[in-house]
C-alpha cells in the first residue's frame, strides 16, 4: 500500500495540472475606463477704437485799439486771457491764433496784410507767414498800443474784411473759426449814439443785417466745421466813464450768429461777455472758447473682422459653430448677429486683407480666417466684436486596451450603455497581437468630422462596427475584462 500511494499522487497532479487551460488561470479582473476630453471653447474679444482728430482751430482776437478808450489797463487781462486759451488748446487742437487791432491805421494802404499769428500748426503751413508777423508768444501780440490815426470802430466790417481777404490761405477750409472782439465802444455803423445822457443809441437794422449775412456767409464760402462770434464788450452804459455799451451791435451780433450755430454749449451767454469790471468777461470768454471746440472724432468702419484663435486651431475648430457678438462699450448694448448678416472669409493667398472700409481703406492683417460682415451691417466705432467657438466634436471607432483580454470576458460600456459584441453592430475583437491605430472615425451623419488630424494609440484593439456605434468628445468608455495569462 505505501509503494501504490505514492505512484497515484503525483499522476493525479499530472492529470489535473494539464487539465487546466491556460485561461483559467489569468491575472486578476481588469477595468479600463477612459473618458475623452470634451469640446474646447474658443473666444476672441477686440474693440475699435474711433479716430480722434486734432481739429484746427483758428481763432482771430480782434482788439479795441481806440484812443478813448481807456482800454490798456485791461492789457494784462486781455493777455492772460489769451494765454489761457492758447495754453489750453495746445495740446489737443491744430491752432492759429491771430491778433489785429479793431480799428487799422487810416494811412495803412492794406489793413488786411497787417496782423501777427502765433501757431503750432505741423500739418501745414499754407497761408503762414515767414516774417515778424509770426510770434512766439501772445505777449508779442502789438493790439496793446493805442491807435491815434483811425477812422472810427467799424469792428464788425473790419472782421468780416479780414477774414475774407485771408480766407484759404491765413484761415484754413474746413477749421472752426472763433472770433473773438474786445471794445469798450460799438460799432458806429450798426449802432450810433444817440446823444442823450444815458447812453441811449440808433440802430441801423440794414447795415446790421447786412454785416450779420457777410459774416454768416464765411461758414459755407470756407466750409467751416464750425463759425462762432464771441464779444466782450461793455453790457451797460459808463460802467467805466467814457464806455459805450454795444447791446445792439457786438453783443447783438455774438447772440445772433450763436442761435444760427445750432450751438448749445453757452445758453446764458450766447457767446456775449461783459467786459465792465464786475462782469468777468476774460475769464468767461476764455471758458467759452474752450467749451466751444470739441475734438473731431471719425469713426471707423470694419467690413473683416479676423478669428484669432482660428490659425493655431484650424484643424480642430468647427467653423459650423461660431457666433458673432457686437457689444457697444458706450450704450451697454449687446447683441448676436444673424447669420445672414455675415459669412466666414478664408484668405488663402498671402496678401493681407484690410479689415477698414471706412473712412479710408486700409488697417491690413495678416490672418487666414476672417468674419465678412455684409453691407449695412459693419462694425462700426466704438463697438466691440466678441467671437466664439468651440472645437470639432471627434468620433472614435476603436477601443483601446494595454494588454491583452480574454475576449470572452469583455464587458464593453460607452456612457454606461452596454454594446453587445457584433460584427455588424457591436464591438470586434481585432486579434491578439498589439496594433497601432488612427482610433478617429469619420461619422456620416455629420459632414464636419473627420479622421484628421489623427489620435494614434498603440495597444489591443476593439472594433466598434455599425453606424451608429461609436464614441465621441467628452464620451465616457468603460471596458471589463480579464487578462490573458502568460
Amino acid at each position: 500500500m505505501k509503494t501504490y500511494c505514492s505512484a497515484f499522487f503525483p499522476i493525479l497532479i499530472l492529470i489535473i495540472i494539464t487539465g487546466c487551460s491556460k485561461e483559467q488561470f489569468g491575472t486578476t479582473p481588469q477595468s479600463s475606463t477612459q473618458e475623452m476630453s470634451g469640446l474646447q471653447s474658443f473666444q476672441s474679444s477686440d474693440c475699435i477704437d474711433p479716430i480722434q482728430d486734432d481739429p484746427a482751430v483758428d481763432i482771430l482776437y480782434a482788439v479795441d485799439n481806440s484812443t478813448s478808450t481807456g482800454i490798456q489797463y485791461l492789457s494784462s487781462d486781455i493777455k492772460n486771457a489769451i494765454s489761457r486759451t492758447v495754453n489750453s488748446i495746445s495740446g489737443n487742437f491744430d491752432y492759429r491764433v491771430v491778433g489785429i487791432n479793431l480799428i487799422p491805421d487810416a494811412n495803412d494802404s492794406n489793413p488786411n496784410d497787417d496782423y501777427q499769428v502765433l501757431t503750432n500748426s505741423t500739418k501745414d503751413s499754407v497761408g503762414l507767414p515767414i516774417d515778424g508777423r509770426r510770434i512766439s508768444s501772445p505777449n508779442f501780440f502789438d493790439f496793446f498800443q493805442n491807435q491815434t490815426n483811425g477812422n472810427g470802430e467799424r469792428g464788425l466790417s473790419r472782421i468780416y474784411n479780414f477774414v475774407y481777404a485771408n480766407r484759404n490761405g491765413l484761415f484754413r477750409n474746413k477749421a472752426n473759426l472763433i472770433i473773438v472782439l474786445v471794445s469798450n465802444g460799438r460799432d458806429i455803423d450798426v449802432e450810433a449814439d444817440a446823444g442823450f445822457q444815458n447812453g441811449e443809441s440808433t440802430f441801423n437794422s440794414t447795415n446790421y443785417n447786412t454785416r450779420k449775412i457777410n459774416i454768416l456767409s464765411l461758414k459755407n464760402a470756407m466750409n467751416l466745421t464750425q463759425l462762432r462770434f464771441f464779444s466782450i464788450t461793455a453790457h451797460t452804459h459808463a460802467c467805466v466813464s467814457g464806455w459805450n455799451s454795444s447791446v445792439r451791435s457786438y453783443k447783438k451780433m455774438s447772440n445772433d450768429i450763436y442761435l444760427a450755430s445750432g450751438a448749445t454749449d453757452s445758453p446764458s451767454s450766447m457767446d456775449s461777455y461783459d467786459l465792465c469790471p464786475s462782469g468777468g468777461g476774460f475769464t468767461n470768454v476764455y471758458a467759452g472758447v474752450n467749451q466751444s471746440i470739441t475734438p473731431t472724432i471719425t469713426q471707423r468702419t470694419y467690413r473683416f473682422w479676423p478669428i484669432t484663435f482660428a490659425t493655431a486651431n484650424e484643424n480642430i475648430l468647427s467653423f459650423d459653430n461660431i457666433q458673432v457678438i457686437k457689444n457697444n462699450p458706450i450704450t451697454g448694448s449687446k447683441i448676436t448677429v444673424p447669420k445672414s448678416q455675415w459669412s466666414l472669409f478664408k484668405n488663402t493667398n498671402s496678401t493681407p486683407v484690410n479689415l477698414q472700409i471706412l473712412p479710408t481703406v486700409g488697417i491690413p492683417y495678416s490672418g487666414v480666417h476672417f468674419v465678412q460682415f455684409q453691407s449695412g451691417s459693419e462694425v462700426k466705432s466704438p463697438e466691440c466684436v466678441i467671437i466664439r467657438s468651440t472645437s470639432k466634436t471627434e468620433y472614435f471607432g476603436y477601443v483601446t486596451l494595454a494588454t491583452k483580454p480574454v475576449e470572452s470576458t469583455i464587458l464593453l460600456r460607452i456612457n454606461n450603455v452596454s454594446i453587445p459584441q457584433s460584427s455588424s453592430n457591436g464591438w470586434t475583437f481585432m486579434g491578439g497581437t498589439p496594433i497601432t491605430q488612427n482610433i478617429k472615425v469619420v461619422n456620416p451623419n455629420d459632414a464636419a468630422s473627420s479622421e484628421n488630424p489623427p489620435v494614434i494609440q498603440s495597444g489591443f484593439m476593439l472594433k466598434l462596427n455599425g453606424a451608429d456605434n461609436f464614441y465621441k468628445s467628452g464620451d465616457k468608455v468603460q471596458v471589463d475584462y480579464t487578462p490573458a495569462g502568460i
